[in-house]
Formats: C-alpha cells, sequence, structure tokens
C-alpha cells in the first residue's frame, strides 16, 4: 500500500539562503579547500612561448616554398612547432586537469542531491497530472450520465406525461485543478504542444531532415504539417514565492 505523506512532513531547507534562493556565501572549512594554479601568464616560462608561438606564426605566414630546402627547413620549422604545442598541452594539462578533477567530484557529490530532486518533481508533476487527467474523465462521464438521464425523463413524459423519478442531477461535477496556490509556492497549468511524425514519407522535403527542432517552431506557430500529429498536453508552472 502506497504511503499518503501528511501535511507535517512537507519538506524543509535547511541550508541558509537568500530571499532569491541563491545560498549565503560561507568559508569552506581547511579540508574543502583546494590549492590550484591560476594566471599561468605570470609564470615566466610560460610567458615566454607567447612570443615564440608569435613568431612562428609570423615565419609561416611569410614562408615562400620553391626548392626542396626550402621544404627541408619549412619541415624543421613544422617540427618545432609540433614540439612547441606538446609542451604547452602539457602545461595547459598542468593548470586545468586538476580543476577538471575537482569539477567532476563536486558534480558527482552534487549529483546525490540533485537527482533525487529532479526524480521527486517528475514524480510529483506527474501524480497532480494524472489526477486532473482522472477529474477530466470523471467529469465527462458524469456530463453523459446527466444527459441519458435527461434522454430518459424525456422520452418517459412523451410516453406517460408524467415523471416516476427526479431527474439526475450531479452536484459539484468532478473538475481538475487548473491553478493552486499554496503556502510557499503556486501552481497553475499551462499547454504545450507536442508532436510525432506519423508519416516520414508524406512530410514536406523541408522537414525530411530530422530537424525536430524546426519541426516544434513550426508546430508551436499553429501550421499544419503533413504526416505530423501535433497535439497539446499539460503542464505545471510552479512560481515559487
Amino acid at each position: 500500500m502506497e504511503e499518503t505523506i501528511k501535511n507535517e512532513d512537507t519538506l524543509t531547507i535547511p541550508w541558509d539562503t537568500t530571499e532569491d534562493d541563491t545560498p549565503v556565501p560561507r568559508e569552506p572549512p581547511i579540508d574543502q579547500r583546494a590549492l590550484i594554479k591560476v594566471h599561468p601568464m605570470q609564470d615566466d616560462l610560460i610567458a615566454a612561448q607567447v612570443d615564440n608561438a608569435n613568431s612562428a606564426l609570423v615565419y609561416a605566414q611569410k614562408r615562400v616554398i620553391k626548392s626542396l630546402e626550402d621544404v627541408k627547413v619549412a619541415t624543421d620549422d613544422l617540427s618545432m612547432i609540433a614540439k612547441l604545442k606538446k609542451t604547452a598541452k602539457a602545461y595547459l594539462d598542468e593548470y586545468t586537469k586538476p580543476i577538471k578533477t575537482h569539477l567532476e567530484n563536486i558534480k558527482a557529490d552534487f549529483d546525490s542531491i540533485m537527482k533525487p530532486l529532479e526524480e521527486a518533481d517528475s514524480v510529483t508533476r506527474s501524480k497532480i497530472l494524472t489526477f486532473n487527467k482522472e477529474q477530466a474523465e470523471l467529469r465527462r462521464l458524469q456530463e453523459i450520465a446527466e444527459c441519458a438521464a435527461r434522454a430518459a425523463a424525456e422520452a418517459e413524459m412523451i410516453a406517460t406525461g408524467e415523471l416516476s423519478k427526479e431527474i439526475l442531477t450531479i452536484e459539484n461535477k468532478a473538475q481538475p485543478i487548473m491553478e493552486a496556490h499554496a503556502n510557499v509556492g503556486d501552481m497553475n497549468t499551462a499547454k504545450v504542444w507536442k508532436f510525432e511524425v506519423e508519416d516520414f514519407a508524406a512530410l514536406p522535403d523541408d522537414y525530411k531532415v530530422a530537424d525536430m527542432v524546426k519541426i516544434r517552431k513550426v508546430v508551436i506557430a499553429g501550421v499544419k504539417i503533413p504526416g505530423v500529429k501535433a497535439w497539446q498536453e499539460d503542464q505545471l508552472r510552479i512560481t515559487p514565492r
């Protein structure tokens, strides 16, 4: 049996944030700090290579190849350029690899927070939308029942001149919840376009490039495309406050 969350089980925000939900700046403890190298141009050895690189470019732009000897000289230059590039890449890695490693580790740690939150968000939205679909279907059935009751009553009046029972009227019919105003946020629904290509052969040539972005723009503009079925689905918009 699925557990029902009670009002007192609502989520809380345990960390300090400002009014716009950004974290309050904090000084990290020593064991959360890392020493990384920045500003490579302040390293004289690296800064000196800027002139070498620019000189290589000037020589390359002015170079004229007319003979085997010219090719040999150019080959030597290309060899030196390759070595300079390899060395520059090594220095670049020396600066960036620790940063990338720290970044990957930080992202992995925050994934343990973000992934459950993203799934919680998706599951909750889905349950609201499912409830609204169920309510819409229930209302449709209620209206059908009322129509059938009225038709039966009309037939009975024609046949007997009187009604044997009161005509069915359903009070407080089911109603999808299109907006809600809660304690810490608001919810409203909006129609968004969805589509799938039903018949690729029927598509105009302009759309046979699997350019889903282009198709979506046309669909949103309300233009019908042969071979594409377009429809709208409810999508929740949450406005925290």
